[in-house]
């Protein structure tokens, strides 16, 4: 008996071997079936994938996800409130507020042009300008500078469409508060790609990371980073990076003492280590793979299932892959991505909440490196049916971003037009209140005080 359930054991190795085996072989056949004509045809089309051209698209594009938005805009979340009212009431002081503990030279300057249009223009000018960020980062993605960090042109377009049409970025369309999201990625290509070919492209790319350095608390990574990558490739690049990496030093120093002043570390009454589980599985899994509306599907209490731990190990493996194997500017990403992550967990915030699909530009950084870290492995894996599975993934990153391509239309309660319909009639010095949406998914809202003038 022990004799014939060894040999039964040994056949079934045999046979798991062999149909292991032959699934190589077949997915070895199908790499090979790819024809060289479809790889010059991708190659004609590699010049449209350029910067200039890639910017009005992605604009057009990123304007399709919220066409109601821009057809009724409102202020959204702190657009308003905070970076509004502010400019509105202080004029050119406000740039010099901080908000959050840090600095926001961006919104600030977003809302200085809005104030500077009626007022029933200023959601509008807001949307446009973070519009606006959101495309250019796009855009200068596909430049060619940067395939010293990805050399093939197709795969800088997968990262620029996912700039446009990532499926879990619900909070962070069309608002200049949470454009420093997209303002660090291009910070971080500043400090990777090749220099430009005149003067006027570095400075140029110096009074832009001024604007990136002070717009969030960012620089406490991008600063280390900055001095790291002048130090280490200094016969190469010389003056070029000394002088971004000034720039990150004098934010990293502005940061640390506003910091200081205004701590942001807290207890949200919420911080059990499961739920740690459910955010990387589901913001950065779920969330880059099939999106928002997925995770809103899902069951909200099953926290720590085998799934969820299945998803969050993958999500690990994948980013540790990158992080050994990936570019500089891959590895730079992860870090921004650890440290996005680390700020949300360490602060009042809920990790309940952010379990549960909010929060998500926390988790763009760790989304958009996961992806990345996918395809990289689609081309180094050793094991081909292992590389036809991760491109299966692929698809299904793709049909995430189709379904959930569009955004929910603003509440109709706080249609910021009809609320200011009787603002032309105050008199001078009088004060209307009007209500903004803190976010697209609850009811909530906060207030911002007009003054007529």
């Amino acid at each position: 008996m022990g004799h014939g359930g060894g040999l039964k054991e040994q056949l079934s190795f045999s046979t798991f071997r062999s149909g292991f085996a032959l699934l190589e072989r077949l997915s070895r056949r199908l790499e090979g079936l790819w024809p060289s004509s479809l790889s010059q045809l991708f190659r004609r089309f590699e010049p449209l994938l350029n910067p200039w051209l890639v910017f009005p698209l992605a604009f057009a594009l990123i304007c399709l996800r919220g066409l109601p938005w821009l057809t009724h805009p409102q202020f959204m979340i702190e657009d308003g409130p905070t970076f509004y009212q502010a400019a509105y009431d202080h004029g050119w002081r406000s740039v010099f507020e901080t908000y959050g503990g840090y600095y926001h030279l961006e919104p600030r300057l977003a809302a200085l042009l809005a104030a500077s249009f009626p007022v029933l223009r200023g959601p509008l000018v807001m949307a446009l300008c973070a519009i606006f960020v959101q495309a250019a980062v796009a855009g200068s993605l596909l430049s060619k500078r940067l395939e010293n960090q990805i050399p093939s042109v197709w795969v800088r377009g997968l990262l620029a469409l996912l700039i446009v049409g990532y499926p879990n970025a619900e909070e962070i369309f069309a608002n200049v508060a949470h454009s420093q999201w997209y303002l660090c990625i291009l910070g971080m290509a500043f400090l990777y790609c090749k220099p430009g070919k005149t003067r006027l492209t570095t400075v140029l790319e110096i009074c832009i990371t001024v604007l990136i350095a002070f717009t969030g608390p960012f620089s406490l990574v991008l600063a280390p980073l900055a001095w790291y990558l002048a130090w280490a490739n200094k016969p190469r690049f010389g003056r070029r990076r000394v002088a971004l990496a000034l720039v990150w030093s004098v934010a990293f120093l502005v940061t640390v003492a506003s910091l200081l002043v205004q701590p942001r570390l807290g207890h949200s009454g919420s911080h059990r280590p499961y739920l740690l589980v459910r955010m990387i599985s589901e913001q950065v899994a779920i969330g880059s793979l099939q999106g928002l509306q997925e995770m809103r599907s899902r069951q909200a209490d099953a926290f720590c299932n085998i799934p969820s731990v299945t998803y969050a190990f993958g999500v690990v493996a994948v980013l540790a892959y990158g992080f050994a194997k990936g570019s500089g500017f891959l590895k730079a990403l992860i870090c921004m991505g650890v440290f996005s992550f680390l700020s949300a967990v360490l602060t009042d915030t809920s990790w309940i909440a952010l379990g549960n699909g909010l929060g998500e530009r926390y988790f763009l950084f760790l989304g958009l490196s996961f992806l990345l870290g996918l395809v990289l492995l689609s081309r180094n894996l050793p094991w081909a049916p292992g590389r036809w599975a991760l491109r299966a993934l692929a698809v299904v990153a793709v049909t995430g971003i189709l379904r959930n391509w569009t955004y929910p239309p603003p509440n109709p309660a706080l249609d910021y037009k009809t609320q200011l319909a009787s603002f032309a009639r105050l008199p001078r010095g009088a004060v209307l209140d009007v209500q903004t949406p803190i976010d697209r998914l609850t009811k909530q809202f906060r207030i911002i005080h007009l003054r007529k003038r």
